[in-house]
């Protein structure tokens, strides 16, 4: 689990990946960090249960469904997955402790930024480096590197929108084609219903099977492929 600010990475072990189960890792999560407002995930299981949607709405958190098979709808969450997943890759071919990179990764600044673990407690952590008791305290103001930090994105997400392609919006008995994977082939159907999702479409082939696609895998019937 990432903390979208701050990027921040809890990572937990899980036996199973059944909903309670997932549920009783982010309880753990929450009782140490505080429940958060809004959740971001998959709409794959277990985030689709009617028992993770029952847990949404008892503890108070929205939960938003990223669009499928599309990382790129939320890059800076995949980028820090990605570092975080290499890091305890090689860890573990070096037969290092995954906790401790763990802990370098979340002491790591970013730049001219300070590190996951101050941004998100407002303090540094301490290491197997030895520091005098006044290094650990801040030594910045932690809500004005939060600010500078929202900025940043800010700009950024103003950037890649400036680079992205204006997608039309879809209406239904649309003919298109579409995929439900980035690798699988083109086929074609027809949309029949708008999903709830901000462009997310149900469309149906002949053989009446669904599928849900983005639609950045989506283009009208006439484009070329």
């Amino acid at each position: 689990m990432i903390d979208y600010l701050s990027k921040y990475v809890e990572l937990k072990p899980l036996n199973s990946t059944t909903a309670q189960s997932v549920i009783t890792v982010m309880k753990s999560i929450y009782a140490t960090h505080g429940i958060p407002e809004d959740l971001v995930s998959d709409d794959g299981p277990p985030s689709n249960s009617n028992l993770m949607t029952n847990f949404f709405r008892e503890w108070d958190i929205k939960h938003h469904v990223a669009p499928p098979h599309f990382p790129r709808a939320n890059g800076q969450i995949e980028r820090t997955v990605q570092t975080v997943k290499n890091s305890l890759t090689k860890a573990a071919e070096g037969g290092r402790d995954l906790y401790v990179v763990l802990l370098d990764y979340r002491i790591q600044p970013a730049k001219d930024m300070p590190s996951p673990a101050e941004l998100l407690m407002g303090r540094k952590l301490r290491t197997f480096m030895p520091s005098h008791p006044g290094q650990i305290k801040p030594t910045f103001d932690v809500e004005r590197a939060r600010e500078a930090l929202r900025k940043r994105q800010i700009v950024q997400n103003k950037y890649a929108n400036k680079h992205a392609t204006v997608l039309p919006v879809l209406q239904l008995n649309a003919k298109v084609w579409f995929k439900h994977k980035m690798k699988k082939p083109w086929k074609q159907g027809t949309i029949i219903q708008v999903d709830p999702q901000p462009r997310s479409y149900i469309t149906g082939e002949t053989d009446f099977t669904f599928d849900k696609a983005t639609l950045r895998m989506i283009i009208h019937v006439g484009q070329e492929l």
